[in-house]
C-alpha cells in the first residue's frame, strides 16, 4: 500500500483520539510498518495504548518517539471547520492534532518505511514508539514502557528523535537538544477562621501570605547557563474562602511551578522556598507543603553524534542552520533520557525536531502541507546520516 504524508495525516487526524484514546491510529501505523517488514507489538496499560515497532537488529539503535493522543477540541463554534474532519485551505491542513503531533507521526512513519524500502539490509535498528498518553498524566505511556518493557529487556537505545513540533517561524529554525525540569508545589497556609466584623478574633491567611507571595515572585533562582535559560517560577492556582463574604477563611491554598535547568537543583529550590516562608513570618506549624518533581532536566551535548547529524539533515533539506534550544515545556523525551546503554552505561542521546508549533492546542490548529513533505525528508535524511 502506497500513501503520501498528507493522506496519512488526514487519516490519522480524522480519528478523534482525545487522550487517552488512540481510536485506531496506531493500528493504521502498525499496518503500514508491517508491510515493510517491521515487527510490531501493542503494549496496553490500563486505558493507554502504546505501539512498539522495530526493523533490523543491533547498533546503532535509533528510536522515533511520538504520540497519537490529542487535547480536546474545545468549543466547536470557534473552529472554522470541524476539528476531526480535516480540511485543506490555502495550502494548510486544518485539524485537531495535525501539528501536535499526527503530522509528525505520519512523516516519521513514512520516512522509516521509505528508508527501509531503499535500504532493506541497513545496519542497526530503526524503531518507533507511539503512545496515547502524552497529553494526559503520562503514567501508562512512555514512562511505563521505559520502566516495564525497555529496561527489563535491556534494549540498547542509542539515539531518540522526539517528533514534537519545535519550530517558531519556519520549518528548520529550531532544534531542541534538551528540556528544563518541572518542579510543582502545593502550599497551604493556615490562619484562624472568623467573622469579618471581629477580625481581632481571627487571623486572615490571605493577608498572612502576601509578603511571602511577593518574595516568591521576586526571588532570583539562578542566572541560567550556556544550555538553559534562568529558572522561572509561576503561581498557577490560588484558592481561599468558604463561599461566604462575611467569613475570614481558615486557610489559603497556593500552587506554583518552577521550570529549572542545570544551574539549580531541586534541593536548592525547595530549601530556598522554606527560607522565604520563615523570613516572611510563616511558622512551620502554620503551613503544609508538598512537592512533585514531574520532570528532570535533560541535555544532549551539542557535539554529540545525533545533534550534529540532525543539524546537518535540517541544513540539507531546509537550507538553514537551526537554533539549538532547550526552551518550552516538558515532553516524553524526559523518560527516554533516563535510559543508559546496558553495556556501556552511556546515556541515550535525545533531540526533538518537528514543524511549527504556532497553532498547537489552539482552535484551527494547522500545518503547511509543504512543510509536511519537507519534514518527512528531514527524518529520512537523519536516518541516512546515522546509518551511513
Amino acid at each position: 500500500m502506497s500513501i503520501n504524508v498528507v493522506d496519512l495525516s488526514i487519516e490519522l487526524c480524522a480519528r478523534a483520539s482525545v487522550t487517552p484514546e488512540d481510536k485506531g491510529c496506531q493500528e493504521v501505523v502498525s499496518h503500514l510498518l508491517k508491510e515493510q517488514g517491521f515487527k510490531c507489538q501493542t503494549l496496553q496499560y490500563n486505558e493507554v495504548t502504546n505501539l512498539w515497532a522495530t526493523h533490523g537488529q543491533g547498533a546503532p539503535f535509533l528510536l522515533f518517539l511520538g504520540h497519537t493522543d490529542v487535547v480536546p477540541a474545545g468549543e466547536l463554534s470557534f473552529w472554522d471547520s470541524p476539528p476531526f474532519e480535516p480540511q485543506i485551505r490555502n495550502n494548510h491542513l486544518y485539524a485537531r492534532g495535525i501539528a501536535d503531533m499526527k503530522g509528525c507521526v505520519a512523516a516519521s512513519t513514512l520516512s522509516a518505511i521509505d528508508y527501509v524500502k531503499n535500504n532493506p539490509n541497513h545496519p542497526g535498528t530503526i524503531a518507533m514508539l507511539l503512545t496515547s498518553d502524552e497529553e494526559g498524566p503520562a503514567m501508562d505511556g512512555v514512562q511505563r514502557v521505559v520502566n516495564d518493557f525497555i529496561k527489563p529487556q535491556k534494549i540498547a537505545v542509542d539515539y531518540c528523535v522526539v517528533t514534537e513540533p519545535t519550530c517558531a517561524e519556519k520549518l528548520g529554525d529550531t532544534l531542541k537538544i534538551g528540556r528544563r525540569g518541572s518542579l510543582g508545589a502545593t502550599l497551604s497556609i493556615r490562619g484562624i477562621q472568623g467573622h469579618v466584623a471581629y477580625p481581632h478574633l481571627a487571623e486572615n491567611p490571605v493577608f498572612k501570605s502576601l509578603n511571602f507571595l511577593q518574595a516568591l515572585r521576586d526571588e532570583h533562582w539562578d542566572n541560567g547557563n550556556e544550555d538553559f535559560d534562568a529558572s522561572t517560577l509561576q503561581i498557577s492556582n490560588l484558592n481561599s474562602g468558604v463561599g461566604a463574604e462575611n467569613v475570614i477563611p481558615p486557610d489559603i491554598s497556593i500552587q506554583f511551578n518552577v521550570r529549572y535547568g542545570t544551574a539549580s537543583t531541586v534541593q536548592n529550590i525547595q530549601s530556598r522556598v522554606l527560607d522565604l516562608l520563615k523570613q516572611n513570618g510563616i511558622a512551620e506549624k502554620d503551613f503544609s507543603l508538598s512537592w512533585k518533581n514531574s520532570a528532570l532536566p535533560y541535555l544532549s551535548q551539542r557535539e554529540s553524534v545525533l545533534v550534529k547529524n540532525c543539524i546537518q539533515a535540517i541544513e540539507n533539506v531546509c537550507q538553514k542552520q537551526p537554533k539549538v534550544s532547550t526552551s518550552g515545556g516538558t515532553s516524553d523525551g524526559r523518560f527516554i533520557a533516563t535510559l543508559t546503554h546496558p553495556d556501556t552505561q552511556k546515556p541515550v542521546e535525545v533531540i526533538e525536531f518537528g514543524p511549527l508549533n504556532k497553532t498547537i492546542h489552539q482552535n484551527n490548529e494547522c500545518l503547511n502541507i509543504d512543510d509536511l513533505a519537507s519534514l518527512q525528508k528531514v527524518y529520512t535524511e537523519i536516518l541516512g546520516l546515522i546509518y551511513k
